[in-house]
């Protein structure tokens, strides 16, 4: 049908422009565990855009990419990029997910525009975004706010260190409750805050991704000493062998011109 096809579309588009959203918006605060039927879905889109047309890249989603993603009525898209550490012209965007019926819903740019501009529109922002040649993958994630440490009220993003872990198969359980126990050493350290969720359709459901938000790079050198510390004190054991297969750490900077979020509410009068 031409709705569905039309909300293809508009994935085309955040899978080639390389929109990443991560719900930083949403805490501010401890959240609260969702309900078993409501999971905190996202929608994730790792993308790499070749060095020499990053800032063209960046232009294009500013003046074409996001104006078109509010139209089609996105309220909330966080995009990450490269900070020193990791792959050079990688961005990631975290886009929230109420379910998975979303993908099925008809975009609201066919009531906004009409059928036809809308279609238009939409096949021309996709054709312009293949100069780019982006590679990217997209895959979906559910938010662990249970494995979460809550960020300060008001507190802005600035850096990320991204931490996916491989877990070996049958042994997700066992690196939970590790996880957990760690959670009140990380807290004691100079991290501003926790995200966890794990990996699902469109990756290894055996896969964590861990964001522990930070200032700056002071801060990230002064977290070793701290963790180091505060495990010490503790009495916490290094996670016991074989059940992380794989892990690999990236530094990512918030970028809060790519992203979307809700207007401020105004104040009242």
């Amino acid at each position: 049908m031409l709705k569905t096809k039309m909300f293809a579309g508009i994935s085309m588009i955040l899978a080639a422009a390389g929109l990443l959203s991560l719900s930083f918006a949403q805490t501010n605060q401890a959240p609260a565990a969702p309900a078993a039927q409501s999971p905190m879905l996202s929608r994730v889109t790792v993308t790499q855009i070749p060095s020499a047309m990053v800032g063209e890249w960046r232009d294009f989603q500013k003046n074409e990419v996001i104006p078109l993603m509010k139209k089609a009525g996105v309220v909330r898209s966080y995009v990450l990029g490269p900070a020193t550490f990791g792959e050079a012209g990688e961005f990631i965007i975290i886009r929230p997910m109420k379910d998975l019926s979303e993908i099925d819903a008809p975009s609201p740019l066919i009531g906004a525009l009409g059928q036809d501009m809308a279609t238009t529109l939409v096949a021309g922002v996709t054709a312009r975004s293949q100069r780019f040649n982006a590679k990217s993958r997209t895959f979906m994630m559910t938010g662990r706010p249970d494995l979460y440490i809550a960020m300060p009220a008001g507190y802005e993003a600035k850096l990320a260190v991204m931490g996916t872990t491989d877990v070996a198969p049958g042994r997700t359980e066992e690196y939970e409750k590790y996880f957990k126990e760690m959670l009140p050493v990380i807290g004691k350290t100079n991290v501003k805050g926790l995200l966890v969720g794990r990996v699902g359709l469109g990756g290894n459901p055996n896969q964590y991704i861990m964001f522990a938000m930070i200032d700056s790079f002071t801060d990230l050198a002064q977290f070793g000493p701290a963790f180091t510390k505060a495990s010490a004190e503790m009495k916490i054991a290094p996670m016991p062998p074989g059940i992380a297969t794989h892990m690999e750490y990236r530094v990512l900077r918030y970028a809060p011109d790519l992203s979307i979020q809700p207007a401020e509410p105004k104040p009242a009068k």
